[in-house]
């Protein structure tokens, strides 16, 4: 606009003055103009870029790396490409931009480059539109043009520091969320012999029975225990409407996937229960397997459950095994929670609950609908673990505990996929 200005003022002064030196200036001004708009059109022209490499699954708070290469095909130098990308989490309802920049593309050339999305939240995120950038070298005029590029990628939950021998590791004394099994190890009687699972005991492994089939077995004996639980994760859509509710919604997220881990990489048996609109179910299993699983899941849980968790407990009262245990992850607890827990204990089913409350509230409080509700549950033998995360926002990549959380026992299938 200033070039153009610029050429209008001048050729009015050499219309008015009659100069050659004023319509001298004013051609040259146009000449300039014409000639950065030609080659902004050239900008793009010849570029390619193509998605190399980037990983179906990823965990919050650390970058995920894209693999992109460009390509320049045309006979001229490219300067200043800009690549926007639009990511957008399609469980969280939220969009983002971020851009990558690359000084110059030489003719003929071709260039990998690696592009970092930092700070994603959990849920499936897609990135979609992309659009390339350029234009002539005194930045006169910009070309833009659409880059078919598209990818999805699950972003996990991640892994907080609990007291998890709260829900996990008590007695059979306080109705925990575990129950004693005769599946284990131990000096019990030789029982049975079976395939191999991720997160079974190597010291048991059944050698004569590998030998033979060239697959690993394992021993179990009578009488020794075993882990199980069934974990209740809570979606019931109306525990974000209040404040810092979406927060601790997510960090009730962050609590399940870690006390599930806590348990799995003990070898025990989880059956998982997410209360969304369609009830997600998983089969009992153990190991790296199950984890996986319930990651995936939590990945792309919504709060839009219809019941509250009392009403899900007793709708799941059926299906439970009697003497069976539950343990239920939830950042609100319903009034009817004690009448839940009592049908459950009338058929001598163990209930635990880790409450996440909003950050707002202090989870020891002794006053309040929920500090009520809390007392009347332990007054009937439920197990409550209050827990109030100290830093629930997204940890940085430079963050030592970040970028460790998930190593003492990763899910290696989804390790594997991150690998680029």
């Amino acid at each position: 606009k200033v070039f153009a200005f610029a050429t209008a003022a001048l050729y009015l002064i050499a219309v008015v003055n009659d100069r050659e030196l004023s319509y001298l200036m004013c051609w040259a001004t146009l000449s300039v103009l014409i000639a950065s708009a030609l080659l902004s059109r050239l900008s793009l022209s010849g570029v390619e870029v193509t998605l190399q490499d980037c990983p179906s699954r990823g965990f919050e708070g650390r970058s995920v790396p894209v693999a992109l290469r460009f390509r320049n095909r045309g006979s001229l130098n490219k300067t200043n490409l800009v690549l926007r990308l639009s990511v957008a989490n399609e469980t969280q309802g939220s969009a983002a931009d971020t851009q990558w920049h690359l000084p110059c593309l030489e003719a003929g050339e071709e260039v990998d480059e690696v592009l970092l999305l930092r700070d994603l939240r959990r849920g499936v995120v897609s990135i979609g539109s992309a659009r390339l950038t350029a234009g002539d070298p005194l930045g006169l005029f910009r070309c833009r043009r659409p880059v078919p590029l598209s990818h999805q990628l699950v972003v996990y939950p991640r892994r907080v520091a609990l007291p998890e021998a709260a829900l996990f590791g008590a007695g059979r004394g306080d109705r925990s969320a575990v129950r004693e099994s005769p599946t284990g190890s131990g000096d019990s009687e030789f029982h049975a012999v079976r395939q191999f699972v991720d997160g079974d005991d190597l010291r048991r492994v059944h050698w004569p029975t590998t030998a033979r089939t060239g697959r690993l077995a394992i021993k179990e004996f009578e009488g020794a225990a075993r882990l199980e639980a069934v974990l209740l994760v809570d979606l019931w859509r109306e525990q974000t409407d209040r404040p810092g509710g979406l927060e601790a919604f997510e960090d009730s997220l962050r609590v399940a996937a870690s006390l599930a881990q806590g348990l799995l990489k003990r070898g025990g048996v989880l059956r998982v229960h997410l209360s969304s609109d369609r009830a997600v179910h998983l089969p009992p299993d153990r190991g790296e397997r199950q984890l996986v699983r319930l990651l995936e899941a939590l990945a792309r849980a919504r709060a839009d459950g219809p019941l509250p968790l009392d009403r899900v407990l007793l709708d799941l009262l059926r299906t439970l095994p009697q003497a069976g245990v539950v343990a239920c992850v939830s950042s609100a607890l319903p009034a009817g929670l004690p009448r839940a827990a009592t049908a459950l204990r009338a058929r001598q089913v163990g209930l635990s609950v880790a409450h996440v409350p909003p950050a707002a509230q202090d989870p020891t409080q002794s006053s309040g609908p929920e500090a009520e509700i809390t007392r009347a549950l332990r007054g009937l033998g439920v197990t409550v673990q209050p827990v109030g995360l100290e830093h629930p926002s997204l940890p940085t990549d430079g963050d030592g505990a970040a970028e460790s959380a998930w190593d003492a026992w990763p899910a290696r299938r989804a390790a594997r996929s991150l690998t680029t």
